[in-house]
């Protein structure tokens, strides 16, 4: 290790700057080319004499088309990428010397773009999920500047270290753990009414949540969820045996406690749009070699 580098424990926030639909979503709108069924535009040919809509053997409502109403189209089935969210994300990993006593040795800033679903069902093996995030670690940009802030890691130091964690929680296993890479959503009503914790054992429900960023006039809007597979920062940690999971046989497990400032943003409902604020519920620590 670098001997100028020195910490023992790792936090984690995130700021959510840019929650928006997806520019050119061709779902609903008159004109658009994933379902010509229900606009007349010029040049339709969905009723005209001699089109291939209506006939025997046409392409348009049989099984395997790509244009209205079968399974697998990519215009309103649950997943699709017509009705996601471009979402911009600056994670920042705060580096302890000592975190008991909130010595600081630098804070790293990465940003990344990625996409949002939201709904019951989007993510994998999250029956209690209302929303998944998904970034893509080729958009990864660490623009921590330790010329403009002091306080900001030096990206070279921290590869000198071999300590770049943020990089590493940003990128696919086996060359990272990749655990930040995607986040499951349970929304704060559904989190209520399911009666879930983030804690195993209790602890972190959303009402307590509630209350705890209302203190700061803040609101909780979301929990958020890792997955907690092999080769991850959360696998290899132990995360199951402090955290609670989403529900039944999940794998994922509770981390962040996404919230919002009301007067700046007064968007309700099971989705993102506007601008979040994020906080790890858990601190990773390392023991002294």
């Amino acid at each position: 290790d670098d001997d100028d580098f020195d910490f023992n424990g790792l936090t984690f926030a995130l700021q959510l700057t840019s929650v928006a639909p997806a520019a050119g979503d061709d779902d609903d709108s008159a004109g658009d080319n994933g379902d010509d069924d229900d606009s007349t535009p010029l040049g339709d040919d969905d009723d005209s004499a001699g089109d291939d809509d209506d006939s025997a053997g046409d392409d348009d409502d049989s099984a395997g088309d790509d244009d209205d109403d079968t399974a697998g189209d990519d215009d309103d089935s649950a997943g699709d990428d017509d009705d996601a969210s471009i979402v911009t994300v600056d994670y920042t990993f705060s580096y302890w010397t000592d975190y008991q006593s909130q010595i600081l040795q630098c804070r790293q800033t990465i940003r990344l773009t990625g996409t949002g679903n939201f709904g019951f069902g989007v993510a994998d093996g999250c029956n209690n999920c209302t929303g998944l995030l998904e970034f893509d670690q080729a958009s990864l940009q660490d623009i921590s500047d330790p010329t403009a802030d002091d306080e900001a890691c030096d990206p070279a130091v921290l590869a000198a270290a071999e300590a770049d964690f943020g990089t590493a929680m940003l990128t696919a296993a086996p060359d990272g753990y990749g655990d930040f890479l995607s986040m499951a959503l349970v929304d704060a009503d559904s989190m209520e009414s399911l009666g879930l914790d983030l804690a195993e054992g209790g602890g972190y429900s959303a009402e307590e949540m509630r209350a705890t960023w209302e203190e700061y006039e803040l609101e909780f809007t979301h929990a958020g969820y890792v997955d907690n597979q092999k080769g991850t920062l959360a696998e290899g940690s132990g995360l199951e045996a402090v955290a609670a999971n989403a529900g039944g046989t999940s794998n994922w497990y509770g981390y962040w406690q996404l919230f919002k400032n009301p007067n700046d943003n007064p968007h309700t409902g099971i989705d993102l749009d506007g601008a979040y604020g994020g906080q790890a519920v858990w601190v990773i620590t390392f023991n002294p070699q």
